[in-house]
């Protein structure tokens, strides 16, 4: 039977020959057995995964079919950790993720982290939020993204807390910030170093956003650059890429060059649209057919994405490719105010549990999920 850690493994990079085993330190003893802390929201005594009351009424995801308004726990249950490991395929994999920042160095004018937070929640607030997510999944991994992670100074804290419980981890950068040292002291940890990279050309990366405000950018050669010094760090360590597919590099050819970098997955999003009143990325919305034929220029295979899920596909000996045409209802994120948000009921997010003060078993039931595209993102 596979469990999170060996699925993740399996999907996103090179697998360990074994754990590393780290003694959880006398703090992290004290919290994780349910002990009372002082804000008082650690409740002692519930099982990992139990669960609290539920709304009564009202609908909390949509088809995907029809693009009705729906209960997604009529079909996924009112726990996401059951509905998981009811999927064939999952065990109980989950995955959470943690976008702890919403400011980031690029400005990528498509970018769907706007949480309406500018303020950063520090490292002792986070590992409330980590300790939660432990209690309620044990066996759980945590992907850690922004904004940009590497503008706060205590990430690497973060990343070896999480180690210290046991949990796998991968962070998503945009590569600007991964110095050499950086990259020395944290990748050992890691189980996949991820970079967003949309394009190869200087003109579509400025035409993104995906640039400093100095017009500072990162080129083929220095991408190269950086996951050499990965692979150096942690030849185990996974390295991915995500790219975002958009009105503005949807003609593009990325696959040549991808092939010829230690990449270990590559994932293609077609670009999420996003609204929430004060920020809109529609200007730079893609048809599905251009994100069609983006995909067969890029792999050569047809996709028509007709129910929406994961496609994987070999490129190369060593990569694989996945085709992200959708994310609602598949993507557990807890946001910049450290709360686990729903996709599903409109073109923003919705919050469900505040993971600072509440419990997380009591409130993910309300959660929008789709345990089938779930399933068809993490298992390859």
């Amino acid at each position: 039977m596979y469990n999170a850690f060996s699925m993740v493994n399996a999907i996103g990079g090179p697998q360990r020959k074994e754990k590393t085993e780290i003694p959880l330190s006398a703090m992290v003893k004290k919290f994780a057995n349910g002990r009372q802390m002082d804000n008082g929201f650690m409740r002692p005594g519930r099982a990992p995964g139990s669960r609290g009351k539920q709304k009564e009424n009202g609908m909390n995801g949509y088809d995907r079919q029809t693009g009705n308004a729906c209960d997604m726990n009529a079909n996924a249950g009112s726990d996401v950790l059951t509905a998981v490991a009811a999927t064939a395929g999952l065990a109980g994999l989950i995955k959470f993720n943690l976008h702890i920042l919403e400011r980031c160095n690029y400005a990528c004018r498509y970018c769907f982290a706007k949480f309406g937070c500018r303020k950063v929640l520090g490292l002792d607030v986070w590992k409330k939020i980590v300790l939660n997510c432990h209690r309620y999944a044990p066996d759980c991994c945590f992907n850690i993204a922004g904004g940009e992670p590497l503008m706060v100074s205590w990430l690497g804290d973060l990343i070896r807390f999480c180690r210290e419980l046991g949990h796998r981890v991968s962070v998503i950068t945009n590569g600007a910030l991964a110095t050499e040292k950086w990259i020395r002291d944290n990748v050992p940890l890691l189980d996949t170093f991820g970079i967003s990279l949309d394009s190869f050309d200087e003109n579509t990366l400025k035409a993104i956003g995906r640039n400093t405000r100095s017009g500072r950018f990162l080129d083929g050669k220095q991408v190269a650059g950086i996951m050499e010094k990965v692979e150096r760090a942690n030849p185990a360590c996974g390295i991915k890429v995500n790219t975002v597919v958009c009105s503005l590099n949807c003609h593009e050819l990325m696959s040549g060059d991808i092939r010829s970098l230690p990449v270990s997955r590559w994932k293609i999003f077609k670009m999420l649209p996003f609204d929430n009143g004060c920020f809109s990325n529609a200007d730079l919305a893609v048809t599905d057919e251009a994100y069609g034929r983006y995909i067969e220029r890029n792999l050569g295979m047809s996709w028509t994405g007709e129910n929406g899920n994961s496609i994987s596909v070999s490129l190369g000996e060593r990569c694989r490719a996945v085709v992200e045409s959708n994310l609602r209802g598949g993507y557990l994120m807890i946001d910049a105010k450290g709360h686990l948000v729903d996709d599903t009921r409109n073109t923003s997010y919705t919050s469900v549990v505040d993971c600072v003060n509440e419990e997380l078993s009591d409130g993910i039931g309300r959660l929008g999920f789709d345990p089938e595209l779930y399933r068809s993102r993490y298992v390859a």
